[in-house]
């Protein structure tokens, strides 16, 4: 096996290039947002405020790794069981993963809701009114940890 640059027909290039599209710019846009969201943070909120989002950041990432992973775990028992025609355990299994997830994201909100304060961020954090808790302690981790309970 090995590559050729000649030879690829510009059509199949274009439907390999328009099949990963939507993962390439799914990345992109993450990682462009961060960027812009530091920009904006280090701006107003000083060097503090990047910290609080990047904690903030790194307990969303292990949150939504444990989802997807649970999530992930769930197909091959639901097609198991649908091919099985077992549609009531299906449905079991769908509820108790739900349960996990839900309990997960809940233990995540309550975490970030009630680490604030142990975190002890002290600083002109002026991002917007919404983070200021009290005096000069910065507060995205409480105003990001209500997403956690949609």
């Amino acid at each position: 096996m090995y590559y050729t640059g000649k030879g690829i027909p510009f059509s199949r290039f274009f439907r390999i290039a328009a099949n990963g599209a939507s993962e390439f710019f799914s990345t992109i846009s993450m990682s462009v947002m961060s960027v812009i969201m530091n920009l904006f943070l280090l701006k107003y909120g000083g060097t503090t405020a990047v910290a609080a989002f990047s904690i903030v950041m790194y307990v969303d990432s292990v949150v939504g790794i444990l989802n997807f992973g649970i999530c992930d775990s769930l197909q091959p028992a639901i097609s198991y069981c649908y091919g099985a025609g077992f549609i009531d355990r299906m449905k079991n299994i769908f509820k108790r993963v739900l349960a996990a997830s839900v309990i997960t994201s809940i233990a995540a909100f309550l975490f970030m809701l009630l680490a604030g304060p142990l975190l002890h961020l002290e600083s002109d954090c002026n991002i917007c009114p919404y983070l200021k808790l009290s005096g000069k302690q910065c507060g995205a981790d409480r105003v990001c940890s209500r997403f956690y309970g949609i």
